[in-house]
């Protein structure tokens, strides 16, 4: 049986989280409501005979699109899965897509359906799905779904493409480093065996014998630190210590929270805009926005939220968010619109989150050039002070 993550409310208003074995989400419902505790948030972590992995944002935004267009046409769903499924890239995705027209067909409702196919489909689409299942808009749903995917998916490839030069001005400069260390350096040697050294000349040339003869060392190293690095990330303390790190990193600090800012609001417009509870909109969205820190405080704020208080107020105490989230949530609350404001927000921040990824890179390029200049610049120096003092002595 698939186990599922839940958040639910008892009898005094208080929150509980924890994981629970069942046959399908509703049966976690009913079992959780004979204990006393309602359900607001629930997410499959586990789904036995099910080891799909996570659909790519591309075909999902392709997928949603579809999906909404037939639907909205008035295609039968059974017909549109049928349909998909003949038109699947991929051997894998044609499985799901006939596994979920087949469980269609038993009386499933689509969003159960998606949840028992493990780990393909992401929670926010199954909360979507079932909120416009209930509220007779499912095509809706679906087409703001591919909005969604479609938007997170080009600001992840604009990270991707900004980041190719940076990538390759890095390897190219250790490898002019690597080079002149095993190549450049052990040519002057030899010229300067009857020169007195400077110390910084003598602390290159070490350093050059040393990666020549024991080259397996600093292998050894590398893979230790790499090792070491990996170890500390599947630390949660050095995880949150970690993500609390990125939201303030002076200089940077304001583009970092502006592209975190970008997928909370993106994705809690999506969410509240499909029908979605606010609640649990608020508790998907700290899921998702991939960093500890900032995870954390949106839970608690989620909290605060079902204890009476307004969104704005509980969004305003989230340290590392761009402080004009929670200012126009508040005048949204106020004029009766916050669907709207948070559609023109999620907006606003995409661009502002592409604007800051170019700055971010625009910073990091000269630093990358600086740093390998400062380096060369030092081996330079290495070499040409004993050539000089042999100039001065002859």
């Amino acid at each position: 049986m698939p186990i599922y993550d839940y958040s639910a409310l008892n009898y005094d208003g208080k929150r509980v989280r924890g994981k629970r074995e069942a046959e399908n989400e509703k049966d976690l419902y009913k079992i959780l409501r004979n204990e006393g505790l309602y359900v607001t948030w629930s997410t499959e972590i586990v789904t036995l005979g099910k080891r799909y992995r996570p659909i790519k944002l591309q075909a999902l935004a392709s997928l949603c699109k579809e999906l909404g267009t037939m639907l909205e046409s008035g295609m039968d769903i059974l017909t549109v899965f049928l349909v998909l499924a003949e038109g699947a890239e991929t051997k894998e995705m044609n499985i799901i897509l006939l596994d979920i027209r087949q469980r269609l067909q038993t009386g499933e409702s689509l969003s159960d359906a998606l949840l028992q196919q493990g780990q393909a489909f992401p929670s926010i689409m199954v909360h979507m799905i079932r909120a416009g299942e209930a509220n007779g808009q499912l095509a809706k749903s679906c087409i703001l779904l591919g909005k969604q995917f479609d938007r997170e998916n080009k600001i992840k490839r604009k990270v991707q493409t900004a980041m190719i030069y940076p990538s390759i001005l890095g390897v190219v400069s250790v490898g002019v480093i690597i080079m002149i260390f095993t190549v450049v350096m052990p040519s002057f040697g030899d010229a300067f065996d009857d020169v007195e050294l400077p110390f910084i000349t003598k602390m290159m040339m070490s350093l050059s014998d040393f990666m020549i003869t024991r080259w397996y060392v600093m292998l050894f190293g590398f893979v230790c630190i790499c090792v070491w690095i990996w170890i500390l990330f599947k630390s949660d303390n050095f995880r949150l210590r970690w993500a609390k790190f990125q939201v303030n990193v002076p200089k940077i600090k304001k583009f970092v929270r502006i592209v975190y800012t970008s997928r909370f609001a993106r994705t809690l417009s999506a969410l509240y805009s499909g029908g979605v509870n606010i609640l649990t909109a608020l508790e998907l969205s700290a899921s998702t926005i991939n960093n500890k820190y900032l995870e954390q405080q949106i839970q608690k704020a989620a909290e605060h939220l079902s204890e009476g208080r307004s969104l704005s107020s509980v969004i305003a105490e989230v340290q590392g968010l761009d402080q004009k989230l929670y200012r126009s949530i508040a005048v949204g609350e106020e004029s009766g619109r916050l669907d709207v404001i948070l559609d023109n927000l999620s907006e606003d921040y995409d661009n502002d989150a592409a604007q800051a990824v170019d700055r971010m890179l625009a910073l990091l390029e000269p630093i990358l050039i600086l740093v390998l200049g400062a380096i060369v610049m030092v081996i330079v120096i290495s070499v040409l002070l004993p050539i000089y003092s042999m100039y001065n002595k002859y």
